[in-house]
């Protein structure tokens, strides 16, 4: 009895070590997934770009707004410019899919529009797009041919439009909602229409008026957002600019979450492969190696002493996974002498001793070979 109580005390404090030295590994783990996820919320906020504007800028000379008879001519002329002073693009077209009169109209690529002998169908918004072949801005003419021989003269009391975003810049969490007010004041009461360099709004964000609100922000909406206030004396035009934080980190996050358990199961296959089992205990025959555990060097030799509770018990050893090195000699002593230890020799080694009864037991030790000790 008093022999099995003390080989059930030994199993049970093996496997306890067992466990603890797997929880230290996954707990460490866990400590560093959390870690990440803690920074993955974070980023360090965007300054706003300190170019003072967009990287190319337009103007439309006065009058942005021109009332003319019909048969009359009128001429717009657009300048625009790049950050960088690289060459650009200039040309005209009509709002909302309309032509410019053919025959009758003449844009010179430089940013004049001439329309000669202008009819009723001629009236609208002209756009002035400029392009280096990579961004891309606009501004926005009025032209109103009157059907009179002479062209009414503005309001009394009217004013040019200005237009106020706000915000002018902000950063948004991906998924999350962001709306950009666009207050235009001037006299008369001025239109409000929101576009993005590259044209239209999409259709998952939604306008209305002033308002422009995205219910659950994506990583494509980030960038530039144009509000342009036009009445009949002219159009002003403002831009905001949102960013979105969380996709990248996410993806970075998500990736080293997937490395992370990668880590994991390499982490516990190879305590799996490189730990000798541990093995029940044989009630009544109690088998004890020494040491229970070595690491050494190449070319070192290791000598590991098995002993039995049982003086007569025939010992034997073997290999956990394999068999025992060319280079290793059994004594009857139950000494096991590994000569020349090279790496390929690392893992568990079994005493197995036998009793005359049949009765057997075994006791399991492991070889660590390193150069570093």
């Amino acid at each position: 009895m008093h022999v099995s109580f003390f080989q059930s005390i030994k199993f049970i404090s093996r496997f306890l070590t067992e466990i603890i030295s797997i929880s230290n590994y996954l707990v460490a783990t866990y400590a560093l997934i959390m870690f990440l996820f803690a920074i993955g919320g974070q980023r360090p906020p965007i300054s706003p770009p300190q170019t003072g504007g967009p990287e190319i800028q337009v103007y439309i000379a006065e009058p942005t707004y021109q009332s003319v008879p019909v048969g009359s001519s009128a001429s717009f002329r657009c300048q625009a410019r790049a950050n960088n002073d690289s060459p650009l693009r200039i040309t005209w077209s009509k709002d909302r899919g309309g032509s410019i009169p053919q025959g009758r109209a003449r844009d010179d690529g430089q940013g004049l529009l001439v329309i000669a002998e202008t009819q009723p169908q001629d009236s609208g918004t002209y756009i002035c797009t400029a392009t280096d072949g990579y961004a891309t801005s606009s501004e926005r003419a009025t032209l109103d041919v009157t059907s009179g021989g002479i062209a009414p003269p503005p309001p009394i009391g009217s004013s040019r439009p200005v237009a106020q975003i706000t915000p002018r810049y902000t950063t948004v969490r991906l998924n999350e909602p962001v709306e950009l007010r666009c207050v235009a004041t001037g006299y008369p009461t001025p239109i409000v229409t929101w576009s993005r360099p590259t044209g239209a709004i999409p259709s998952h964000i939604l306008v209305n008026g002033e308002v422009l609100r995205i219910t659950a922000i994506r990583r494509a909406d980030e960038g530039e957002y144009i509000c342009r206030a036009t009445n009949e004396r002219g159009t002003a035009t403002e831009r905001a600019v949102v960013y979105v934080e969380g996709g990248k980190n996410l993806d970075i996050l998500f990736a080293g979450v997937h490395a992370i358990s990668f880590i994991i199961l390499i982490g516990v296959l190879k305590i799996a492969d490189t730990r000798p089992p541990v093995v029940p205990p044989q009630f009544g025959l109690v088998v004890t190696i020494n040491p229970t555990t070595y690491e050494s060097r190449p070319g070192e030799t290791v000598r590991f002493q098995c002993d039995s509770s049982d003086r007569s018990a025939r010992i034997q050893w073997s290999r956990v996974s394999g068999i025992l090195p060319q280079s290793a000699s059994e004594s009857p002593d139950g000494t096991l002498t590994i000569y020349n230890v090279r790496e390929v020799d690392a893992g568990g080694y079994a005493c197995t001793a036998t009793s005359q009864s049949g009765e057997s037991s075994q006791a399991v030790t492991r070889l660590a070979v390193s150069y570093i000790r």
